[in-house]
């Protein structure tokens, strides 16, 4: 039989009901790698995966993060890793900052979508209901 495992806290019922026919639909195990995360989480993941796979922002559309916010993100995370000369407390202050904005802009919206990261055979997508 099919199942969803993984970090199932916090996912709403409707959406693990969803997954659970996916699964059976597939014949196969859903793996959910992040359910539920908070604003700030979120921003930590966004920070973390800045200049890898969320290519500086580029994956969100607009409505998610705005042009200007996302300028604005990555002037932040330069000065926080990439900016040789700035000194620790710009570096903490930066970073801070950036976490504040991400969390109230790309975390705020991943929650109201409420999605799930999930891995199915060594396929990760993203799955929003």
């Amino acid at each position: 039989m099919s199942k969803v495992t993984g970090k199932t806290d916090g996912v709403a019922k409707d959406v693990m009901d969803y997954l659970k026919a996916v699964a059976e639909y597939y014949g196969k195990e859903i793996k959910i790698n992040s359910g539920k995360r908070t604003d700030m989480y979120s921003a930590e993941v966004v920070f973390n995966n800045w200049t890898s796979n969320v290519d500086r922002g580029q994956i969100y559309l607009t409505d998610t993060l705005s042009t200007a916010n996302r300028t604005t993100l990555n002037n932040y995370y330069k000065t926080a890793e990439e900016d040789l000369r700035a000194k620790d407390p710009d570096k903490k202050k930066a970073k801070d900052d950036f976490l504040s904005l991400a969390a109230s802009t790309i975390g705020k919206n991943r929650c109201i979508l409420r999605g799930v990261q999930l891995i199915l055979s060594s396929l990760i997508f993203w799955m929003i209901r």
